[in-house]
């Protein structure tokens, strides 16, 4: 019985042009890149890159880092050149957007800029209207700067929030993450299915 000998060398990495990308590192994938977060408490669904990482299980909503989580430090949580995304309910009493983004203006916090931006939503493919708020902190730690969009989706008041040191030259990198985070929230309904509409 004749044995089919497997290709080797040159041979062998010509039949493998499709793997080649993710053998090198990187990957379009899919469905490798991006991890999903359920948040039952926050009646939610998210997806975000694999390349963050939760940082607490046991929290009820999403709080993920750009970086592996024993490197946090301690009463700061994020390392030079960290940044964080959390995807969070409105406090208790909070009704509109308008009233948490002038609630979350505290004392110790300049206004860089407030805009109105139009995201589209990944599953449904339909608009969805975002109020972007870009704070910088002068107390209690002056070394960080925060993006946060508040968004109603199916009725239910969300804010997406990227906190980062000041000045990091991969800020606009974060804050397209925060969106393509925010883009694929999903509504659960009372069962904790996936909500089907828009």
């Amino acid at each position: 019985m004749r044995t089919r000998k497997r290709p080797t060398g040159i041979v062998a990495w010509l039949l493998l042009p499709p793997l080649l990308p993710c053998m090198i590192g990187y990957c379009d994938d899919p469905v490798a890149a991006v991890k999903t977060f359920t948040s039952v408490q926050g009646k939610y669904i998210v997806d975000y890159p694999s390349t963050w990482h939760v940082l607490e299980r046991s929290l009820p909503t999403l709080y993920i880092v750009n970086f592996p989580p024993p490197q946090r430090v301690h009463a700061v949580t994020l390392p030079q050149g960290g940044a964080s995304i959390a995807v969070v309910p409105p406090p208790n009493g909070v009704v509109g957007a308008e009233q948490w983004a002038a609630r979350d203006l505290k004392p110790g916090m300049d206004l860089v800029s407030k805009a109105n931006l139009v995201l589209t939503k990944r599953v449904a493919g339909a608009p969805l209207e975002v109020t972007e708020v870009h704070l910088t902190w002068e107390r209690p730690a002056p070394e960080f700067e925060t993006v946060d969009c508040y968004f109603v989706i199916s009725g239910h008041l969300f804010a997406g929030r990227l906190t980062y040191w000041k000045g990091d030259s991969k800020a606009a990198e974060y804050r397209r993450t925060l969106h393509e985070v925010i883009e694929s929230l999903r509504p659960l309904n009372g069962s904790g299915r996936k909500h089907r509409g828009p």
